[in-house]
């Protein structure tokens, strides 16, 4: 979950996303929707099959609610689809990747379960690790399957401000590969 002006906001691959309020203490959903991508008024086609995302990265990063990867009905290895929601208008933009299980080498490959942060001056996201689960994708019969899952071991970071990726380089001794990430809630005042 990610937090906004008091409320965690929780997205399932819905377009009705669930927020719990915090002071309140009580569940609520808000309707939204994707901007077209030809530019013209209306809502867009919804890009997540069977309404349904899970194992995938998110922040929060000024009102704007920012998914990275995870796993659909039709991409158990998982998918690079980066998109962001803008909570005040309720409208998603696609911003990059697709979320067919497909590697484009000019942003981070197809995973799920990858560790994400956002740096002290809020216009860098950075993506790191996860897995693409090739042995879950040979058991439902689908693209790019192997007997193996790959550990991913890239590290990139999406400039919001211009909004393109960059391949990052670890320097000295790398952490290892991982899925499945713990993670810590910091705040930047």
């Amino acid at each position: 979950m990610a937090v906004h002006e008091d409320k965690a906001y929780l997205f399932t691959g819905r377009p009705t996303v669930d927020y719990f309020d915090i002071n309140s203490q009580k569940w609520g959903t808000i309707t939204t929707r994707f901007k077209r991508s030809d530019g013209q008024p209306g809502a867009g086609r919804w890009l997540y099959p069977g309404n349904d995302l899970t194992d995938y990265t998110m922040q929060m990063v000024n009102g704007r609610l920012y998914v990275f990867g995870g796993t659909h009905k039709k991409a158990a290895i998982g998918c690079n689809l980066l998109v962001v929601l803008d909570i005040a208008s309720c409208e998603w933009t696609h911003l990059s990747g697709t979320v067919d299980p497909k590697q484009d080498y000019t942003c981070p490959g197809p995973r799920k379960w990858p560790a994400s942060w956002v740096n002290k001056e809020q216009d860098t996201i950075f993506i790191m690790h996860g897995m693409a689960d090739r042995a879950a994708a040979k058991y439902k019969h689908q693209p790019n399957a192997a007997d193996d899952a790959h550990g991913c071991e890239d590290f990139w970071s999406w400039s919001i401000p211009n909004g393109k990726w960059r391949q990052e380089r670890i320097n000295g001794n790398p952490p290892c590969i991982r899925a499945e990430h713990a993670c810590t809630y910091v705040r930047f005042h």
